[in-house]
């Protein structure tokens, strides 16, 4: 997600503006208004957009969806916006909070943050229609256009090479031990040696690369070998520490943490883990903050 989810109710003054201008006919009353409820979802890559897309249609009642750019010709600019207007499902109108919702349109906006930043300067410059713009800063307008859009196709590419290089990497059985060691090459090792039982390993692998570097542990070879050298002690270790906790708890707990300790596991989290391998290697060993 690039942004906090964003959400609005239309005020009066643009409900009045919007009737006055002739852009809306009201016929019965304000919950005619397909935006009266508005929220706006930016997202960092274009790739999210089908999964937004999927939780919207299968939590929501959709009227309809469109693009704003299909509104255009293909030499005139203007910003891409999915729109979808929604209701709620009948299923939410059970929920007494709920109840008194399912006459009112919610309209989803969902945007990459390169069309964000597209929409957000041109409502600055005041530049929303190219009737608008002055023919001497049009072709810097169309300059700007292009290359927010060519981020979002720049980063679809890369994407897809991160991707491909990470396949790659699983692929091979045999990875090169002189290999400089960086995250796709660390998480992937750290998934086939120790697994995927314990949590928040992609939050915490820039901070594990850091520490191993800060005691010389840069290559494939180098943290290989640190597992090989200390792991199965620590496992040892965990499991002592795990059993003892749970004899010396008089009534069971619960929750993920004891479910992990049952298994013998102590260290939740996969840094905790790394940071007790290199406490084991290295008696002066200290947390780097």
């Amino acid at each position: 997600m690039g942004f906090p989810i964003q959400s609005r109710v239309k005020i009066f003054y643009s409900i009045k503006e919007k009737i006055d201008s002739g852009r809306f006919n009201i016929k019965q009353g304000i919950s005619e208004f397909q935006d009266l409820i508005g929220v706006r979802i930016i997202l960092l890559f274009l790739s999210d957009l089908e999964r937004i897309f999927e939780i919207i249609e299968n939590n929501f009642k959709v009227i309809k969806n469109y693009n704003t750019i299909d509104k255009l010709n293909y030499n005139q600019f203007g910003y891409s916006s999915i729109h979808y207007i929604v209701k709620v499902d009948e299923t939410w109108r059970k929920v007494p909070s709920f109840r008194n919702l399912g006459d009112y349109y919610i309209e989803f906006q969902i945007r990459t943050l390169s069309q964000h930043i597209w929409a957000e300067a041109s409502k600055s410059l005041q530049y929303k229609n190219e009737k608008d713009i002055p023919r001497e800063l049009s072709r810097s307008i169309g300059r700007v256009s292009a290359l927010l859009e060519t981020v979002d196709l720049e980063f679809v590419r890369l994407l897809n090479e991160r991707d491909n290089y990470k396949h790659q990497i699983k692929e091979s059985s045999n990875i090169d031990k002189d290999d400089i060691l960086n995250i796709d090459l660390l998480e992937e090792i750290i998934k086939e040696k120790i697994g995927t039982n314990r949590s928040g390993l992609s939050d915490q692998l820039h901070q594990i690369i850091t520490e191993l570097r800060m005691w010389k542990i840069n290559t494939v070879k180098d943290f290989k070998d640190l597992l090989e050298a200390e792991y199965n002690k620590i496992l040892s270790k965990e499991k002592e520490i795990s059993k003892e906790i749970i004899e010396t708890n008089s009534s069971e707990p619960t929750g993920p943490n004891y479910e992990l300790l049952k298994q013998g596991i102590y260290f939740n989290s996969y840094l905790g883990l790394i940071r007790a391998l290199l406490r084991e290697r290295n008696p002066n060993y200290k947390l780097i903050k």
